[in-house]
């Protein structure tokens, strides 16, 4: 009983702690630092059932592969759930439907996607546009090859 205390205190941390990392970075910007949280916090869960137990360790492996990859899908969707999004730009007030896609525009508009896009190295800005970084070339890649 008491693993599955240890790892529903690990799973809450990790959650809370991945949300301190981002701040105010998308989880694409903020990836890096997410997986060092949920790295760092699974391998204390898998260093507690060997030493405690000595077995369960693939078990609780998989279990948080798992786990991360929940919250990562769950986090993604609100992240860029566009309904979410004019629902927060609602609160406390009212707006007609062109008031409301003009507050949406200014806040998530297109040039606050590419500033997202360059600050997550994914795309850089020069003298002659915006153009793909080689980690952007290699996200494109490793999406094409899942489709």
């Amino acid at each position: 009983m008491i693993d599955v205390g240890i790892t529903l205190v690990l799973l809450v941390a990790a959650v809370v702690i991945s949300e301190v990392a981002l701040g105010e970075r998308k989880l694409q910007t903020g990836l890096a630092s997410v997986l060092r949280v949920w790295v760092v916090t699974g391998a204390m869960l898998l260093a507690h059932l060997a030493l405690a137990r000595g077995s369960g360790v693939l078990v609780a492996g998989v279990f948080w592969a798992g786990a991360f990859l929940s919250w990562f899908g769950m986090r993604s969707h609100v992240e860029s759930s566009i309904l979410l999004r004019m629902l927060y730009l609602l609160r406390g007030r009212t707006m007609t439907g062109d008031e409301l896609v003009a507050a949406y525009e200014r806040q998530y508009g297109p040039e606050q996607r590419v500033e997202e896009l360059v600050r997550s190295g994914l795309a850089e800005k020069g003298p002659d546009g915006t153009r793909i970084t080689a980690k952007g070339k290699s996200i494109l890649a490793a999406t094409d090859w899942l489709r």
